[in-house]
């Protein structure tokens, strides 16, 4: 199955799911705080299985996502708060309204968290170690790639290779 056609078949739904629950609570009056507690607490969560499995969304549906969130907390109306400021936590005056850009780099992370893990033996850590291993294996962990131009250099030409 093509990326494009995984992603339709596994996140469209979820991405469904998160618009109606976003549209089930939209009629209630709520104060900016209840907003962001059904974002945190009911909305979200609907997408961190599909983040966390399928590769990278593309940028325009975490983008639609992003701008979904902030209309459900602005009722549709222009934004009064910058989004900046409204990301921000609370201890630096902030709502800390999720950012759905670094929520998804987040998840992508425990990847590597699950991957250091000795206790893990999962089977996909088995393949992940065969490819890693052309590379350096867990060097590539402690390396300085600053970029994520870098990164994606590294990965592409590990995906060009073969088991």
């Amino acid at each position: 199955m093509m990326p494009k056609e995984t992603l339709k078949f596994n996140l469209e739904p979820k991405l469904n799911d998160f618009k109606n629950c976003l549209k089930q609570w939209q009629h209630r009056k709520l104060t900016l705080m209840g907003k962001i507690t059904v974002i945190k607490t009911f909305a979200l969560p609907k997408l961190i299985y599909p983040l966390s499995v399928l590769s990278n969304p593309p940028m325009n549906v975490l983008t639609e996502i992003n701008s979904l969130i902030f209309k459900f907390i602005w009722d549709n109306k222009p934004d009064k708060i910058k989004r900046n400021r409204l990301k921000m936590p609370t201890s630096e005056g902030g709502l800390s309204v999720p950012d759905i850009f670094d929520f998804n780099r987040a998840i992508k992370a425990g990847w590597i968290k699950r991957y250091l893990d000795e206790n893990n033996n999962g089977n996909w850590k088995i393949i992940l170690n065969q490819k890693l291993i052309k590379l350096g294996n867990t060097l590539i962990l402690e390396s300085n790639l600053t970029t994520e131009k870098d990164i994606k250099t590294i990965f592409k030409k590990l995906s060009l290779r073969t088991l």
